[in-house]
């Protein structure tokens, strides 16, 4: 019984580091975006940096 119980609690743990996780995950992703458009709006330059940068990692 106490088996189950010990179980069950690792599961809700797991379940609730795993949406934190997600969660934060998808905190990041707007706070980088929200920068990139405004760094899109007021420094075109630094943007088409940021871009390159972005699509040089998507390659590796």
């Amino acid at each position: 019984m106490v088996w189950i119980l010990v179980l069950a609690a690792l599961v809700v743990i797991v379940a609730a580091m795993w949406a934190l996780g997600s969660l934060l995950c998808r905190l990041i992703t707007r706070a980088v975006d929200s920068w990139a458009e405004r760094l899109r709006v007021t420094d075109p330059e630094r943007y088409a940096n940021f871009v390159m940068l972005q699509e040089a990692r998507k390659g590796r």
